[in-house]
């Protein structure tokens, strides 16, 4: 690991020891990995938000709405109903058949975002390599960011080493690079209308 990128980290890792923990989740401490760098179901679990909505000045990627015209999208999953509002989710990178992908979804709001009293919804699919694929519905049109990470024991945390550092795959909406900081909501808003959304996020 270069100097740079252990300073990146130390600097997120600071940041971030003032945050106290949300719920018991481990949407916080996704942040601090922000640093560095399925067919079948076995849980699902909806966290709605009540009247949270992204629709917050922003300024969203067009990544959600070029990614519709890829084929790879066409999908079938038991989260998937084909309702207004639906984003199809594939997550890359899975290295492993074992654990829980695990999706949170945000509104368009720096203060809220990565922490678990602010999300909107929150879900949960077995792990499929190479790739996770499900559906999360939106609460309706509006600008979004969603973190996933791959649970790989089942036990509903996002792991760190002894360091303090993610010892769990994990991503962010538009796959944003060169974090040297606590990562900023700017980066990973995607647009979603009545159409829905398309997002391909890769686990670092």
């Amino acid at each position: 690991m270069t100097t740079r990128r252990l300073i990146a980290i130390a600097a997120v890792a600071a940041a971030f020891a003032t945050l106290p923990p949300q719920d018991g989740d481990a949407a916080t401490d996704i942040a601090v990995g922000g640093a560095l760098g399925g067919a079948s179901v076995v849980a699902a679990a909806h966290d709605d938000a009540s009247g949270a909505r992204g629709d917050n000045i922003g300024a969203p990627s067009a990544a959600g709405k070029s990614a519709k015209i890829d084929n790879r999208f066409d999908f079938e999953h038991v989260s998937c109903r084909g309702g207004e509002n639906e984003i199809r989710v594939i997550v890359t990178g899975v290295k492993r058949n074992e654990g829980l992908i695990i999706a949170d979804m945000y509104p368009n709001d720096q203060e809220v975002f990565l922490r678990g009293r602010g999300r909107i919804k929150k879900v949960r699919y077995a792990a499929r390599a190479p790739e996770t694929k499900f559906c999360v519905p939106a609460p309706g049109p509006g600008v979004f960011a969603m973190a996933v990470y791959h649970d790989r024991n089942a036990n509903g945390n996002f792991d760190k080493t002894g360091l303090g550092l993610p010892a769990e795959p994990w991503g962010l909406s538009n796959n944003p690079r060169g974090l040297f900081g606590p990562p900023k909501i700017e980066r990973t808003l995607f647009e979603v209308d009545a159409g829905g959304a398309a997002l391909e996020i890769e686990l670092n």
